[in-house]
């Protein structure tokens, strides 16, 4: 499964989070390229750090208990949000467009959209799903 994030951005040559727009707004994005980040650098770990990260999502601080949660090197991380935030985001937000996905939560399985858990459970391997709650957003 690879996670990617909806955003827009509001002129031409983007250099920095307030350049872009997400729903939840500047936090969302900056924790969209810190995903995206931990996503490509740390694969094994990155469902850990949404664990521990969606108990407290609208903690500014939380993400790096999070990190630490899921043993991930926090330097790394704000080095590689200076170096690469703007091309991951813009990298992300091209994938979405190519591909025409406005809502979310929206599923791409075997050239199939499903939007909606109810749509993620009519892939087999997820027809028990039993999803409790829901994501928390900032």
């Amino acid at each position: 499964i690879k996670f990617h994030y909806i955003v827009s951005v509001s002129t031409e040559n983007p250099t920095d989070f307030s350049d872009f727009q997400a729903h939840f707004g500047i936090k969302d994005v900056q924790e969209d390229a810190r995903q995206l980040i931990i996503q490509k650098y740390f694969p094994d770990k990155f469902f850990k750090y949404l664990l521990v990260r969606n108990k407290n999502i609208n903690s500014d601080s939380g993400w790096r208990k999070a990190l630490r949660k899921a043993r991930i090197d926090e330097k790394f991380v704000k080095e590689k949000m200076r170096e690469e935030r703007i091309t991951l985001l813009l990298e992300d937000m091209q994938f979405a467009e190519e591909l025409n996905i406005k809502a979310s939560p929206t599923f791409l399985c075997e050239n199939v959209y499903l939007t909606g858990p109810g749509g993620l459970r009519s892939i087999p391997e997820f027809s028990d799903l039993r999803l409790i709650g829901r994501c928390k957003s900032h």
